[in-house]
């Protein structure tokens, strides 16, 4: 964590702690909305007479080792430093289901123009992350195709420096049905989480099952209370450059879905090597 963003943490944590839960909250969403906002801004503008291209400067509003830090993790981190959320389940009334709508440039600027936002100010890579980061004993999720570059989209995500403890379980298609540059971005994502101290496991349904199943759903869920549900599959296109939607969510619906997940993985075999 880089000096900048310790004292940002700090400032922030020092100011919600002053605040009630619920208001505090609400600063961390429109902090968010604004920083994603911003942004936005900077990356799609076009000048005239400028050559730096937009990556130098959206790299004016935030430098770049922060740029992933200021679009979810910093307010949400304050938040729950400042109101002791990471020792437990987040209160019901601060994770509500959110509609996550994901779209790549133009569409994202035409939309915002018409002044129609989603509910969820964060892109669909904070969702993920936000579930992931707040994982204490087990994640599942469920996922059919995976790249290198959808994955370490979502590792840049991932803040935490230890997931020692955390029980991961991955779902997908049996490896015999996988080509080589999606069992890399399985790979890859079972290595960065296995150096954070996560013990993970890959479940798959059993190739001489005929016909194979197809594990489709695109499904996250931490600690059985907190999930993610969605369209989007864990490539490059589903990070980034296609139009998706999907949901976070808490509480019962979580539990349910957990439980789903739970009896759907007796049925499935260990990833072969």
């Amino acid at each position: 964590m880089s000096d900048t963003y310790a004292a940002l943490l700090a400032q922030m944590t020092a100011v919600m702690a002053e605040l009630p839960l619920g208001e505090a909250a609400a600063l961390a969403e429109s902090f968010t909305a604004r920083i994603n906002r911003k942004i936005g801004e900077n990356l799609t503008s076009r000048t005239a007479h400028s050559d730096d291209g937009a990556p130098a400067r959206a790299a004016h509003v935030l430098p770049d080792h922060l740029m992933n830090f200021a679009t979810l993790t910093l307010p949400w981190e304050a938040y729950r430093h400042a109101h002791g959320a990471r020792s437990g389940t987040l209160a019901a009334e601060v994770t509500p289901t959110r509609l996550i709508c994901s779209l790549p440039e133009p569409l994202a600027g035409i939309v915002r123009s018409a002044g129609c936002t989603p509910s969820w100010s964060g892109s669909l890579l904070d969702a993920l992350s936000l579930v992931l980061n707040d994982a204490r004993q087990e994640v599942v999720m469920m996922n059919p195709y995976w790249s290198a570059v959808g994955v370490e989209a979502l590792i840049r995500r991932i803040t935490r420096e230890s997931f020692a403890g955390v029980h991961i379980t991955i779902m997908t298609q049996p490896r015999e049905k996988l080509d080589y540059a999606m069992t890399q971005g399985i790979d890859l994502f079972l290595a960065a989480l296995a150096e954070k101290g996560a013990r993970c496991k890959v479940l798959a349904p059993s190739p001489r099952v005929r016909p194979t199943p197809l594990l489709h759903a695109k499904v996250v869920v931490a600690d059985r209370s907190h999930a993610y549900l969605g369209s989007a599959n864990l490539t490059g296109g589903g990070m980034d450059f296609s139009v998706e939607l999907g949901i976070k969510f808490g509480g019962t619906l979580a539990r349910q879905l957990a439980d789903w997940l739970t009896a759907v993985g007796r049925g499935l075999a260990p990833w072969s090597d």
